[in-house]
């Protein structure tokens, strides 16, 4: 552990902020929420070079909050490998109820017993999904903590909304009352003010009631410095992207340091068919867990409504399998030799079988369904 994080020395900077600085050095837990995508795994060891460097005395742990069956596969693997080297325990919380399709089906069967004819789908309005199985879970465990700083990896780069967000705030959800930061601060310079205020007077009243702050730390990073920070580039994703796509598989991912979704083309990492992901990375998340687009595009046929507004992820079908069996083979045995992706686990299957109506069973080809067997029985 010590030798890696000495060699990730160089990425380390000084830009703490002075209130985090300070948290961290009271004792504070540093708890690192991680997804597996790049800015969050490039996030995770660079605080682990911080953490490393100024001596911070509180525990530092990476909290994953995993979502079923909607995850890309291999992505809790990539997670536990990256902690396992920098030698940083993993939490991993969940929605006590399920994952993310658990809970679209949950939501889809309530309202069509209310007679409400809404969509149930998460959109941009409605992100229960972020609520629901991110921000509680995580919640819940943060608890356990009198002081604690939660670390995410967004970055200003990313979007307009995101370039508005304060470098660190207090987390209002689990903080004291008399620490939460009031309403009428909206802005990112009222929110960062109202976190060092909150601060000091949590101090001022002798630790009284739980601090929690929220941090961003690479909030300022361009796209090439999270790639640098994970020992990669723009141009080699480039060039194992045309490896790839060519079906030389493993030289394509054979050291890849980031989630090998990137390689497979997606922009992002998040879920394998997210509402509010683009064209290519739903197209890419489909092809490579088909699994998942099927039960998904059987329950767009199932509740007659689409996955997004003029968007039915059933049009995809012809898509999904143009990829060979050939090919799948040959991809899934390059992600089991180069352990990115674990076997599922037959009863997994199993499960999504039985919860298919034979009414539904249309969407399937023969070949595809051919496909499923020969992976169930193999």
């Amino acid at each position: 552990m010590l030798t890696e994080l000495q060699d990730l020395e160089i990425t380390a900077a000084t830009d703490v902020p002075a209130p985090i600085a300070r948290a961290m050095e009271l004792g504070a837990a540093l708890a690192v929420s991680v997804s597996g995508g790049k800015d969050s795994m490039a996030m995770l060891q660079h605080v682990a070079a911080l953490h490393h460097r100024y001596g911070w005395k509180g525990e530092i742990y990476a909290i994953f909050a995993e979502l079923g069956r909607i995850e890309w596969s291999g992505v809790l693997e990539h997670i536990r490998q990256a902690c396992d080297r920098l030698g940083i325990r993993l939490v991993v919380v969940q929605r006590q109820k399920g994952g993310m399709i658990d809970r679209w089906r949950e939501r889809y069967q309530t309202l069509k017993a209310e007679g409400n004819t809404k969509p149930f789908w998460s959109s941009s309005a409605q992100r229960y999904c972020t609520s629901d199985l991110k921000r509680t879970p995580i919640d819940a465990h943060l608890r356990s903590h009198q002081l604690v700083v939660c670390a995410t990896g967004i970055r200003a780069q990313e979007s307009t909304n995101r370039a508005k967000q304060p470098v660190f705030k207090i987390r209002s959800n689990i903080a004291a009352k008399y620490l939460k930061t009031p309403a009428d601060h909206k802005d990112a310079q009222q929110q960062e003010a109202w976190a060092d205020h909150a601060l000091e007077q949590w101090l001022l009243s002798d630790r009284v009631g739980r601090l929690a702050l929220d941090w961003h730390p690479i909030f300022n990073w361009d796209i090439e410095r999270v790639w640098q920070t994970l020992g990669t580039s723009s141009t080699d994703l480039d060039r194992r992207r045309e490896l790839f796509r060519q079906g030389d598989f493993w030289n394509a991912l054979e050291g890849f340091s980031a989630h090998w979704a990137y390689v497979a083309g997606n922009s992002r990492l998040s879920c394998s068919q997210c509402v509010l992901a683009s064209m290519g990375d739903l197209k890419t998340g489909a092809l490579h867990n088909p699994f998942t687009w099927l039960e998904l595009a059987l329950l767009e046929q199932e509740s007659e409504w689409s996955f997004k507004r003029n968007f039915w992820l059933t049009s995809l079908r012809s898509y999904v399998l143009a990829m060979s069996s050939d090919q799948r083979y040959q991809l899934l045995k390059t992600l089991y030799g180069l352990r990115l992706v674990q076997r599922w686990a037959d009863y997994f299957r199993l499960q999504f079988l039985q919860q298919v109506s034979t009414d539904a069973i249309a969407i399937w080809t023969d070949k595809f369904l051919q496909t499923v067997l020969e992976e169930l029985l193999e």
